[in-house]
C-alpha cells in the first residue's frame, strides 16, 4: 500500500482515503497516518468481515513512493483476502480531504 504525490512536510496538506478490504471499508485515513492508526483501521475492518489479524509497517521511500509512504500489511489467520482497494477523490464524496489530481493510493499484492 502506497501513498504518492503532494508534501508530506506540509501540514497544509490533509489528504484522506478508505481502504475496502473484503468489502469492509474502514473510517477516512490521512495520506501520512501512522502504522497503527492504518493497523487499528484495517482490524476493525476485519473484525467486521470475519476476522484475523492484521500488522502495519509504514517506511519512507523516495523511490517507491515520492512524497510519501509504503505501508507494509501482513495478515494472519484471515484466509484468503480478495481484495484491498483504496477509494480516494478529488472532492470531499469519499472523505472531507480529497486527493490532489496528481496524487494516488495504491494497494499492491507481494
Amino acid at each position: 500500500l502506497g501513498w504518492q504525490g503532494g508534501s508530506i512536510v506540509s501540514n497544509a496538506v490533509r489528504s484522506e482515503y478508505k481502504l475496502n478490504v473484503n468489502g469492509m471499508e474502514t473510517g477516512c485515513l490521512e495520506h501520512n497516518a501512522s502504522a497503527e492508526v492504518v493497523r487499528i483501521a484495517l482490524q476493525a475492518a476485519l473484525d467486521g468481515s470475519g476476522g484475523g489479524l492484521v500488522q502495519v509497517s509504514r517506511i519512507r521511500s523516495e523511490t517507491e513512493a515520492p512524497n510519501g509512504f509504503l505501508y507494509f500489511l501482513d495478515f494472519f489467520e484471515t484466509g484468503n483476502i480478495a481484495t484491498i482497494a483504496p477509494q480516494y477523490s478529488a472532492d470531499s464524496s469519499i472523505c472531507m480531504h480529497g486527493f490532489a489530481t496528481e496524487q494516488a493510493v495504491l494497494a499492491i499484492s507481494v
